[in-house]
């Protein structure tokens, strides 16, 4: 099943965000290996909140995390066990695919709904919420993003059953851990290199990793922020640019780090962009964005390719 919302390559306008005005356009210039021409979306996002101190919001978001992992335990992990044995019995193949679109379809909607209103009946908002919009955003770029192309493309793309139930099991694998806590600091390269790896898995072969900032070390929250926003980016790459060539750039720029996605494909133009509102682009990169101040560039064209620039204010950790 294909994301219902708008491929967010079809972009060129400005977003706002909370507290700013709306940023000036960048200029149309680059770097690297591609050089798409066109308008670029120059996202500023405010800071976020400080720390979260207060003893009663830590309890509720820890509550809403095991809440949310037994509702998760309850509603797919079984479903997706069964199908998983399914799939290696060499059982009826059609049945299998249309049970397993159904509880796609669940997923999808149970993950959009997280980021829709308070969790109920938690009176610290903030934490909940942020705890809920976390959730969303890991299981929109791993599990989701896993079982999906299960159904859209694995059979028609010649997948044998051992392959099948591989995917499936690495979705329930993602779709378990995304309830854990984030890593206090993480290995920037490892999680970049898995998120690649995914995408080759998926269908996205010539994907290329250059940069000098990859041995540097990440606290959780910026680790998640660099690592999401590159799924996100590729998985679009994957589904909507008909590209050749993806690059992933990690490279310092001063006391800040800056992740660049492009690709060679297809582009579009601002009015596409001004109807992507859709989890993948809203949450995934302008949500992640917007909890660590960072800073957001979509810069396309028809015909001249997409690139994504994130740039984070904090100093990089190193190893």
């Amino acid at each position: 099943m294909r994301d219902p919302a708008a491929p967010w390559q079809s972009c060129t306008t400005r977003f706002r965000g909370a507290g700013n005005a709306e940023q000036d356009q960048a200029t149309g210039g680059g770097h690297g290996r591609f050089t798409p021409r066109g308008d670029d979306v120059n996202t500023v996002m405010p800071l976020a909140h400080g720390p979260r101190e207060a003893t009663e919001e830590r309890a509720a978001t820890a509550r809403e995390r095991r809440r949310l992992a037994a509702e998760l335990e309850r509603r797919f992990a079984p479903v997706l066990e069964d199908l998983i044995e399914r799939v290696r019995d060499l059982d009826d193949e059609a049945a299998v695919h249309s049970e397993l679109t159904v509880h796609a379809v669940a997923l999808r909607r149970w993950v959009e709904g997280l980021t829709r209103g308070r969790a109920r009946g938690a009176t610290p908002a903030d934490g909940v919420a942020t705890e809920r919009l976390r959730l969303a955003r890991r299981l929109h770029d791993t599990a989701l993003q896993l079982v999906e192309y299960v159904v859209t493309d694995a059979y028609g793309a010649g997948l044998d059953h051992a392959a099948v139930a591989s995917h499936l099991g690495d979705a329930l694998a993602e779709l378990r851990a995304a309830t854990a806590p984030a890593v206090a600091l993480g290995d920037l390269r490892r999680e970049v290199e898995d998120a690649i790896a995914d995408a080759r898995r998926l269908g996205l072969d010539a994907v290329v990793l250059e940069g000098d900032a990859l041995e540097a070390q990440l606290a959780g929250a910026d680790l998640e922020l660099v690592v999401g926003t590159i799924r996100e980016a590729l998985t679009n790459v994957r589904k909507h640019a008909r590209a050749r060539q993806a690059v992933v750039r990690v490279e310092r720029a001063g006391r800040a780090l800056r992740v660049t996605v492009e690709d060679d494909g297809v582009g579009t133009d601002h009015r596409a962009l001004r109807r992507a509102d859709g989890l993948g682009l809203r949450e995934s990169i302008v949500g992640r964005g917007s909890a660590r101040a960072a800073t957001i560039r979509i810069h396309t064209a028809p015909g001249a390719g997409t690139r994504v620039t994130l740039t984070m204010p904090q100093e990089v950790h190193r190893p």
